[in-house]
């Protein structure tokens, strides 16, 4: 699976899945899991949904893009 790259609506980069899975900080921070296509964080609490290349958190607001690298 290629690696996928979140960045915020600026353009600058959060983090990155290289498994697809585990999303993983440039600073090596835990931020979530993919899972289906809703993010959770490490508790399991719902941190937004991947709507085509973006993902809303549960108030319905765009926090982070998302694309594929490799």
């Amino acid at each position: 699976m290629a690696e996928l790259v979140f960045t915020d609506p600026n353009g600058n980069y959060v983090a990155s899945a290289n498994d697809g899975k585990h999303i993983i900080t440039h600073s090596g921070t835990y931020y979530g899991k993919i899972h289906g296509n809703s993010i959770l964080s490490s508790s399991g609490v719902l941190i937004g949904r991947i709507e085509g290349k973006s993902v809303i958190n549960p108030a319905g607001k765009l926090i982070l893009y998302v694309k594929e690298r490799g």
